[in-house]
């Protein structure tokens, strides 16, 4: 089966910080939760019912797909037991299937909208279970093999598709897992007012480096009002490590999503060009028992990035972006585009004082040991796009110094 894999050198945390004093404007859809709950209709979309049958799984009612079609669902929790797909998922969503419109997406620890969830100990996968392989479900820590286990997963999907309105919701497994996983996509996927909450992983590396929403591929996938927390309740314990990533991709834009109580990075772009981040909120603050690098902005072999008016709560004495490249080349629709000395474009940032200075803090490091291929610093600049803001950029090393 494919191997989802990335990997990060980032510098354990130890304190936190505190709040920026400017809060970043999200829609009222995505801070309040509520979302219209009239399912669509058309030849596009076909009801969850229609594919039902008396004792089917989701897996098994979605796999009766017999052409590409959106899915939609009504309120309600739906409930997998395992990670017992063919792709280790709790719920397999067939490549066939062209996503998934819910009825809302509910709250944190909330019994309201579309949650897809896990029966909580449910999992066979712990406890040093083996594939037929011989290949243990929850891999040892080497910051090389990722985590395969996911509560709903697609693989190998061809062609746009839509994910809308619902909720992911993580329980107690006794050990690592991951939310939401789009992977192998070549087609451009919407995903709009969705809530991810309470995947399990403890590391900022595979493979307890693991992630709310993971979407992978060339399409120029677009994110809008999706929320990922860590949590499982409000002001519960803090179990998910990487909040949101895309990973080999081209043109992703995310607008106004949130990533709070992420004990690793609230967003990740890894082996992805030209993408833009607009109005997001990257908030890094967990107990320091739960703090795992420097929490906030991820970008690992990324070339093309630009980030407006997004709002980056850090932690303290670490930093709030981290900014990596060698020469690696990302090979998309017949086009290359390479990586080293990629550029990074920063615009009105708001952010927290982490270092006593004011000032936003952006790190590099060498990434694989392949050698650090950053020259040309990132561009910090007032919301006029012009006007340059300072900040401080420290690379050639792999730990920020004062």
């Amino acid at each position: 089966m494919p191997q989802i894999s990335r990997r990060s050198l980032l510098v354990a945390g130890t304190a936190l910080a505190g709040a920026a004093a400017v809060s970043s404007t999200v829609p009222a859809f995505a801070a309040s939760g509520k979302t219209p709950t009239r399912r669509p209709d058309g030849p596009e979309y076909i009801r969850y019912e229609s594919l039902y049958r008396n004792g089917d799984t989701v897996s098994g009612a979605l796999a009766r797909l017999t052409e590409p079609k959106v899915v939609t669902f009504p309120e309600g929790r739906f409930v997998c037991s395992d990670f017992n797909s063919g792709y280790l998922a709790g719920i397999n969503v067939p490549a066939i299937c062209r996503g998934i419109v819910g009825s809302g997406r509910g709250t944190l620890g909330g019994s309201t909208g579309t949650v897809f969830t896990m029966k909580a100990r449910s999992s066979t996968k712990g406890g040093g279970a083996r594939d037929t392989s011989g290949r243990l479900y929850v891999p040892v820590q080497d910051d090389v093999t990722p985590c395969q286990l996911g509560v709903v997963k697609q693989l190998n999907q061809r062609a746009p598709s839509v994910w809308r309105h619902f909720q992911v919701a993580g329980t107690e497994q006794g050990h690592l897992f991951n939310a939401f996983q789009v992977y192998g996509t070549t087609g451009r996927n919407n995903f709009e007012n969705l809530l991810i909450t309470g995947w399990d992983g403890d590391s900022g590396a595979p493979p307890g480096e693991t992630y709310g929403l993971a979407v992978n591929g060339p399409g120029a996938h677009h994110l809008a009002g999706v929320e990922v927390d860590g949590r499982r309740t409000p002001g519960g314990e803090v179990f998910g490590a990487m909040g949101i990533t895309a990973q080999n991709s081209v043109g992703v834009t995310m607008d106004y999503c949130l990533a709070t109580h992420t004990r690793a990075a609230g967003f990740v772009a890894f082996q992805s060009v030209n993408g833009t981040m607009t109005g997001c909120v990257s908030d890094a603050q967990v107990p320091a028992d739960k703090s795992l690098g420097n929490g906030s902005l991820n970008f690992e072999r990324t070339a093309g990035w630009r980030l407006v008016n997004c709002k980056i709560t850090g932690r303290n004495r670490k930093v709030h972006i981290t900014h990596s490249n060698d020469n690696w080349v990302l090979k998309s629709a017949g086009k290359n585009y390479p990586v080293a000395n990629g550029n990074l474009t920063v615009v009105n940032p708001t952010y927290n004082d982490l270092w006593g200075n004011g000032r936003l803090m952006i790190q590099s490091w060498t990434p694989y040991w392949n050698g650090d291929t950053m020259r040309t610093p990132p561009l910090v600049v007032k919301g006029d796009g012009m006007t340059h803001l300072p900040y401080e950029w420290h690379h050639n090393g792999g730990r920020l110094v004062k």
